[in-house]
Order: C-alpha cells, then structure tokens, then sequence
C-alpha cells in the first residue's frame, strides 16, 4: 500500500558518488569486454535483490532461491539471492548498498528517498543502455511508464505499476466496527472519522482509531488529494491536482493546519496512541493486531489484492477519499533500479526481462513453491499452506515482482481479478503532471536540510503532540524557509513550467 511505505531516508555521502562513478565504468568494462570472455567461461553471475517485508527472517528463503536458480541459471547464468528486510531497514539497505558494504544489485526505488535523489546522488544506474537489448520484451512492457520513470531523458527505473491508478482513504477493520455497532458512510471527511472514534471509545476504551506510528507516514494525502512528485512535500506539491497545477508549500495550507489540528484532537481524546513516537512499532502493525480501527491506505482493486495476501484473520474493508488517478509517485514507488555498485548490471537487466515474462519465476519469488507455501483454488488463485506457528514459510509483501498480469491471487473467485485492476487503471484519470520528475541534482544539501526540519517538525504534528498546533507550525514554516524550501519549490516551478511548454509544443 502506498500509504505505508514512506520514509525520509538520508542522502548517500559524496563516497558513494564518487564510489559509483568508480564501479560504473568498472561495470561498463565488464559490460563491453567481458560478456564474451563470460560466455567462454560459462561464469554463474550471482545477483542480489531485495525483498521488503514486514518479517526480519523468512525460514525457506534458501529453498525458494534454489528453485529460483534452476530456471535462472540455464536461462541467462544468473544465481540470485534474495535479501529480505523490513521495511524500516529499506533506506539504511540501500545506502549500505551504494556505499559497497552490502552487495544488493536491484533495489526498490522511491520508498525511502525519492527516484530523482537516487539519480542525483549517483545510487542508482541510468538503465538505457541495459534496457536496449530488451525493445520487444522489457521495455515493451513497461513502455507507458517510462514517461515517469526517466530523469533528464534518461531511464532510471523499471516499475512494477504496469496499470497505474489509485484512490487514497482508509481501510478499516469490519470485525472490530461491528462490534462496536459502528457504521461508515461512503463519504468520509476527517469529522466522520472522529465521531467514528468516540463512539468506539464508548464500547472499547482499550482500541485506537489510527496511529501516526514510529515510521513517520503522514496520512495527510488520504483526505486530501495531493502530488507530492514523490518528495514527501520537500519540492511542494500541487493539491487537487485534477483541477489545478499550482506547485505549492504544502504545509502552509489551511487543509494541512485543519489536518494538524484534528490529530491533536485525536491524541487528547486518546484516539491515538500516546507513545506513537517513542514505542517503535509500525503503525501497520498495529492494525494489523488489531489494537487500532483503522489505518490510511490506497484504494484500488489491486490494493484488494494486496489485503489478500496479508491473510488478516479480520476483514479489511476500503473507503475512497480522494479521486482515482494516476500519478508519477505511485508508478516510480513500487519499481526497481540497478544499484551503481552492481558489478554486473547487463545481468541484472537479463533477469528483470526474465521476471517480466515468465510467469512461473514471476510467481516463485512472489508467493514461493506450489505445494509448501501455497495451493491453487483456481487458475489464477491459491490459498497460503501455513506452518505449526501460523506463518508462512516466505511470504514477500512490498515488494512487487513482475508483471501484474502473469501473477496468481490469494482467494476462491469471488475477489478482484486482474481484469478488474486493468479496467480500473483505466478508469483512473492521469492528471497534468503525470510524467514529470523534479530533479534535484544541484540541490541536495538543501532538500536534505528541508527533510531535517520536516522529521524535527512534522511528526510531531501529525502525531498529536504538538501542544500548540498553530505556534508549531509557525516554528516549522520559519525553519523550511531557512532551509531554503522556498527556494526548492522555485526550481520545481521552473522545471515544471519548461517540461509542459514542451509537451505542449
């Protein structure tokens, strides 16, 4: 869910730069003199690839990357390995990985730092040259992406959101709301929400509406529909980008301080936790302990899908808030780059094509082996085996593998299919600014300043701590502009206006 997967990681240091300009011409030499004398040789290249989860160790990953291995390596002399993490430990993966102290050679793009700063900062490979080989394959695929996913005409990544398309609102927690004799309207406004949460109160005084959570998600975005350029709100943002494309500070709107205020309200009426900052716990997690109603979540039939393959012993059900759309952010969040340390990176791109169009490799490393962690009910459906402590034996969350298409669901028919993902996407409305990419080289001292001030000031506000909301946020638009936001948000007005006057002429 894009809700919960977004983190304000640090900037690789100028090391990593300068240690990817290194490995980058390394990888080329490899590349251009070396593939032959590989064939001749019939190396095994051994490929890492990262897995973002929720569990910190998945007890049959080595016999899934066995399985994976006998169709990898006599198809393009690739072994892979997978490296699991939580998604906390994204960022910190992905920096160890351009630092050279991990080896991780595909990463997630834009969960923990934005795709235009994983380009600046030189963590990740521009792809086209690895990406040629693939015209009708690959890059076929992924061809109505690219638009989102290329910086300064330049591929960066390849996404996983084939059929892009969202809401944003919340999911919530059916057992726990009949229990409590609770009902939501299908219009759903932050006032509907806090109604909702006393009457809870009322029946179980021991249950939470919503967390902020120790990850700093902000929820901001579920009520109201928002272009974050996929920078958290440090570039600014266009709100109701279906009726406007006014590039703007975000925080210094009255929906933002109305926003603010409601969470305080929340967390004085002990609608949210009060250790929300301090006790570590993903706010996910709580929902899905079921020790909160509900929690921000994108809305969509392939968001249905995901519900699914949780496997909650509760139903999750959805409430659309904002518009269905299609933006940049989404379509460069769940998509894959090729880290510079990669030493291998024409491989690399072998195996992506592969996962592209293989189905049974795309469903081995997504769900695991039919038979031990899952069974069909269907052709296109499987239920989860679970072991004696109630867990499957790997499991994969997060991260997207593949073509949406080619992939199995968790249910018996009666669930979303992937039909109905392909006819939502194309429902869903592209807005103007679909296909635009703020670059950030020249300017990573001060985003990075700005997302300082941001993890100071505004998990605070979010969180409900905030004693007086007003004067905080007038301690946190004072220090954005010290930190130059203004200044950022300029830039992306510039870049913005120049790359429509070009897709216009």
């Amino acid at each position: 869910m894009k809700g919960l997967c977004r983190w304000h990681g640090r900037r690789v240091a100028l090391l990593a730069a300068i240690l990817a300009v290194c490995l980058f011409s390394s990888a080329c030499s490899i590349s251009r003199l070396g593939a032959g004398e590989e064939n001749q040789t019939d190396e095994i290249v051994t490929l890492v690839i990262e897995n973002m989860g929720f569990r910190e160790e998945l007890p049959d990953l080595n016999l899934v990357e066995e399985r994976i291995n006998e169709k990898t390596i006599p198809e393009i002399g690739c072994r892979i390995q997978i490296k699991n993490c939580r998604i906390s430990q994204h960022s910190n993966l992905v920096q160890s990985a351009a630092l050279g102290k991990i080896q991780v050679d595909i990463v997630g793009t834009a969960m923990g730092t934005s795709l235009s700063e994983l380009a600046a900062d030189g963590t990740i490979f521009p792809l086209d040259e690895w990406l040629a080989p693939y015209e009708d394959t690959l890059k076929k695929k992924i061809k109505d992406t690219l638009p989102a996913t290329s910086i300064d005409d330049h591929i960066y990544a390849v996404s996983t959101v084939l059929y892009p398309g969202y809401a944003m609102g919340i999911g919530y927690n059916q057992h726990l709301a009949e229990e409590c004799g609770l009902s939501f309207p299908e219009t759903i406004q932050l006032e509907t929400l806090t109604e909702i949460g006393r009457k809870m109160k009322q029946k179980r005084p021991d249950l939470y509406l919503a967390a902020f959570g120790s990850d700093g998600m902000s929820a901001f975005d579920s009520f109201y529909d928002v272009e974050s350029f996929g920078g958290h709100f440090a570039y600014g943002g266009i709100l109701y980008p279906l009726e406007n494309s006014d590039i703007i500070n975000i925080y210094e709107t009255e929906e933002y301080r109305a926003y603010c205020h409601t969470m305080r309200q929340w967390t004085k009426e002990g609608l949210m936790p009060p250790d929300a900052l301090t006790s570590g716990v993903h706010a996910s997690s709580l929902f899905n302990q079921e020790k909160i109603l509900l929690q921000w979540s994108s809305v969509s039939p392939d968001t249905e899908l995901l519900i699914l393959k949780k496997q909650l012993p509760f139903e999750e059900k959805l409430i659309a808030i904002t518009p269905s759309r299609a933006s940049t952010s989404e379509v460069q969040e769940y998509a894959w780059g090729i880290c510079a340390t990669c030493r291998h990176p024409e491989k690399a791109m072998a195996f992506l094509d592969l996962l592209y169009r293989d189905a049974e490799l795309a469903n081995l490393i997504t769900y695991g082996i039919e038979g031990i962690h899952y069974e069909k009910t269907g052709a296109e459906t499987i239920r989860p085996l679970k072991g004696p402590d109630g867990l499957i034996g790997y499991e994969t969350y997060f991260s997207h593998f593949g073509d949406p298409a080619l992939l199995y669901h968790y249910g018996d028919g009666n669930e979303p299919s992937v039909q109905d993902v392909l006819s939502f996407s194309a429902r869903a409305e592209k807005d103007p600014s679909f296909g635009y990419t703020f670059q950030t080289k020249g300017l990573e001292a001060r985003i990075t300043a700005i997302e300082e001030v941001t993890e100071r000031y505004r998990t605070v506000l979010e969180a409900g701590m905030a004693t007086d909301v007003d004067q905080t946020l007038k301690e946190f638009h004072e220090a954005l502009k010290e930190a130059g936001m203004d200044l950022v948000i300029e830039e992306n007005r510039r870049q913005f206006a120049d790359w429509m006057e070009k897709r216009i002429y």
